[in-house]
């Protein structure tokens, strides 16, 4: 029994280069990328070589000359909390203390809103 012959295959268009030379110039291609990115690392290490490794840090430039203890404590800054504020801290919290439901639904009205 004889078979009949298969139809041949259109020749495939391909690329629009030899397939020999697409090894060679994926290779060239991965090489200079490679050089690029080198070229453009060392220019932006260049730049901040020049900017922020020159400069000496600022909390050396505060450190000029020993301070007594008596001189850091006065430099302190003042407590967050002012009277007025701990008036309203201790106000809020008895408040929660008389109506702990009255706040816990308005917490939930809060928290509601936000979702």
């Amino acid at each position: 029994m004889k078979f009949t012959p298969l139809p041949k295959a259109a020749a495939a268009t391909g690329l629009p280069i030899p397939p020999a030379f697409a090894g060679i110039l994926k290779g060239a291609g991965a090489g200079l990328a490679a050089l690029i990115f080198l070229f453009f690392v060392t220019r932006h290490l260049r730049r901040r070589e020049g900017e922020e490794l020159m400069r000496e840090p600022s909390w050396l430039r505060r450190l000029d000359a020993p301070q007594t203890v008596a001189q850091i404590e006065a430099s302190k800054p003042a407590p967050a909390e002012t009277v007025e504020h701990e008036q309203a801290r201790f106000a809020l919290e008895d408040v929660v203390k008389r109506e702990p439901e009255r706040v816990a639904a308005q917490l939930k009205t809060w928290l509601a809103e936000d979702a």
